[in-house]
């Protein structure tokens, strides 16, 4: 039986899990204050403002029926935004957020696939972003091919990362903070490939204004805004590393000898997973986010979300 955990100081806190979600496809998210779990076709929302206020978690939530099973599940700093599959077209897909001032959106997808997996992400703005095979659509008419098919698209607050099958990232939003990766602090309005990356990449994250990506040999290169340490960079003689890293570069507290397995980035935290079983957290720890210690040893088959101001493990 799998089991939900909020990391909390020197605390790990069991989270009530409905028995309609299925944690072995799960999708989940977080605004400032609400977790969100999704499966099939099962929302719980839980107020999480009772830890940010350093109170008691109640663990109640509130259950919302979708109509059809969830494809993708994102969230911003106060909204909760999931996509399901049309009952009437098979080639549209309906796309709502919680709360919303507005009806339900639709985007139509000639000849959709239900098969082929949906990404969804979403910036703090409102804008909303769909990548589906080697295309990425956005609800403001902006629409994006690449000539490789995507594999993760996710978002911080201001930016986006694209990571496509031949390894190469791409990144889109404000590059005021750095996260964009391409050596200034230039915006891009359109998906930009991050050349200073190798194309071996296997996965990303995109915290809220710093970006991680995950290469084959099990190193992890980071950029943006350091200022909270959220790049997991280390100096050896204890020198300031705040600031801005317009480059990506070699994260360094985990050991050299260690392979990392696992990335994920919240709005100022980030995690690693090494191949030992190990899990190093670092960024700010004003909610308890990143725990009592630096790095601790993990269950094999944990999983570990940075989510907004929270860390969650999910021990299947």
């Amino acid at each position: 039986m799998s089991h939900l955990y909020l990391l909390n100081h020197d605390k790990q806190i069991h989270v009530n899990i409905d028995e309609k979600i299925d944690l072995s496809h799960l999708f989940i998210a977080a605004t400032y204050r609400q977790l969100v779990l999704a499966s099939n076709s099962i929302l719980t929302i839980y107020d999480l403002s009772s830890i940010l206020l350093k109170e008691e978690f109640n663990n109640l939530y509130t259950t919302i029926n979708i109509p059809n099973s969830i494809l993708a599940l994102t969230s911003t700093i106060d909204r909760i935004i999931y996509i399901y599959h049309s009952l009437d077209n098979p080639n549209e897909l309906k796309i709502c957020s919680i709360p919303s001032q507005q009806q339900e959106q639709s985007l139509i997808i000639e000849s959709f696939d239900i098969n082929e997996k949906i990404h969804l992400c979403s910036l703090d703005n409102g804008t909303i972003f769909i990548a589906y095979k080697s295309q990425i659509f956005s609800l403001n008419s902006d629409q994006w091919s690449f000539d490789s098919k995507i594999i993760k698209l996710c978002s911080g607050k201001e930016h986006m990362l694209i990571l496509l099958f031949d390894g190469r990232v791409f990144s889109y939003g404000n590059g005021l903070h750095g996260a964009l990766g391409h050596g200034d602090l230039e915006p891009c309005f359109q998906p930009t490939h991050i050349e200073s990356l190798s194309n071996n990449v296997i996965d990303i994250a995109a915290g809220g204004w710093h970006s991680l990506a995950l290469f084959s040999d099990g190193s992890v290169m980071s950029w943006g805004w350091n200022n909270d340490g959220a790049l997991g960079l280390e100096s050896s003689d204890n020198d300031d590393i705040g600031g801005v890293f317009c480059d990506p570069t070699l994260v360094t507290c985990i050991p050299i000898d260690i392979d990392c397995t696992y990335i994920s980035a919240g709005a100022r935290h980030s995690a690693f997973i090494g191949a030992n079983d190990y899990v190093w957290l670092c960024g700010s720890n004003k909610h308890g986010q990143l725990g009592s210690l630096p790095s601790f040893s993990i269950e094999k088959r944990t999983s570990v979300y940075c989510l907004s101001w929270f860390t969650f493990l999910i021990i299947h």
